[in-house]
C-alpha cells in the first residue's frame, strides 16, 4: 500500500509519516520530513521524546480554531516551533472538537453523511480556507532544520484535505491520495471506540451513536466531493491550486526539491 505509516506513539493514534509514499513519476517522499496528525494534547513523556528525538520534529502547524487550542493546547516540546493556522473560522459540527461542538454532536442523529459531504465542499469554496491552505503550502516550502507536523483535532478532515493537496502537489496519484485518506479510519479506530463508549455511558441513543460514527469517520465521498468542487470552480485541480491557493511553479518546485528523492 502506498500510504503514510503510523508513528508508534503510546497515547496518540493518528500521527503518520508520509515518508515512503511514491509519486507517479517514480519519486519517493523522504522519511522523517512530513507528518500528519490529530491533536497532540495527550502526548506522554515518551511520545514527546520520540517525536523530537528519533523523528526530529521541529515545526508544528496547528489547523484548529482558537477555541480548540485553548481547551486542549499542544504540549510544549523542546526545540519545536508552533504556528497556529486556522483552516476554518468557526466551530463546525463534525470537524472541530471543542466541548460545545461535541455536545451538539451527541444530539445530531440525522443527515450526518450529507452534512459531512457538504462541509468538505464548503471548505473548498471558502476563500478564507483557501488562503490558509495556501499559507500551509508556502510554510512547507521553507526549509526547516527538522520535520514538519500539521494537525487538527482528529487528523481526518482539515488535515485530510490539506494532506491531499500536498500529496497532489508532490505528484502522488489521486488513487493513492484517496487510499491514504481512507486509511485514517483504521488509525482512528481506538479513539472513536473510546468516544462511542463514553456516549453509551451517557445513555446516548442508537441514532446518535451512528451519527457519531459518521462524524468521526472518513468516507470516499467526502474527499471526492472536495476534489470535484475544485473541478467545478476552476476546471481542474491544478487550476484550483494555482488560482485559489496561489501555488506557483517556484513553490511547487521548492516542495518537490525539499521532500522528494
Amino acid at each position: 500500500m502506498n500510504i503514510s505509516k503510523r508513528i508508534p506513539l503510546q497515547k496518540v493514534y493518528n500521527t503518520r509519516d508520509l515518508g515512503g509514499i511514491t509519486t507517479q513519476d517514480g519519486g519517493r517522499i523522504r522519511h522523517k520530513q512530513l507528518y500528519r496528525s490529530g491533536q497532540l494534547y495527550f502526548l506522554g513523556h515518551d511520545d514527546k521524546e520520540l517525536l523530537t528525538g528519533d523523528y526530529n520534529l521541529r515545526d508544528i502547524i496547528d489547523f484548529r480554531t482558537e477555541k480548540e487550542r485553548r481547551e486542549r493546547p499542544d504540549p510544549a516540546l523542546n526545540l519545536v516551533r508552533a504556528t497556529p493556522l486556522e483552516i476554518i473560522k468557526d466551530e463546525t459540527l463534525g470537524i472541530t472538537h471543542d466541548e460545545e461542538s461535541d455536545k451538539k454532536l451527541l444530539s445530531a442523529a440525522q443527515d450526518a453523511h450529507e452534512s459531512m459531504t457538504n462541509l468538505y465542499k464548503e471548505i473548498i469554496t471558502s476563500d478564507y480556507s483557501a488562503t490558509k491552505y495556501s499559507e500551509f503550502l508556502h510554510l512547507l516550502a521553507k526549509p526547516s532544520n527538522g520535520a514538519y507536523l500539521w494537525h487538527c483535532s482528529a487528523g481526518k478532515d482539515r488535515v485530510g484535505i490539506g494532506t491531499a493537496i500536498l500529496l497532489y502537489t508532490l505528484g502522488v496519484s489521486l488513487d493513492d491520495i484517496m487510499e491514504d485518506y481512507l486509511a485514517t479510519s483504521e488509525f482512528l479506530q481506538p479513539e472513536v471506540e473510546h468516544m462511542i463508549k463514553s456516549a453509551q455511558d451517557m445513555n446516548a441513543g442508537d441514532d446518535t451513536i451512528e451519527a457519531m460514527r459518521v462524524f468521526m469517520g472518513v468516507d470516499e465521498e467526502y474527499l471526492a466531493a472536495a476534489l470535484h468542487t475544485m473541478l467545478d470552480l476552476e476546471g481542474s485541480i491544478d487550476n484550483y491550486l494555482e488560482r485559489r491557493l496561489k501555488l506557483d511553479a517556484h513553490t511547487k518546485s521548492a516542495l518537490r526539491t525539499l521532500y522528494l528523492d
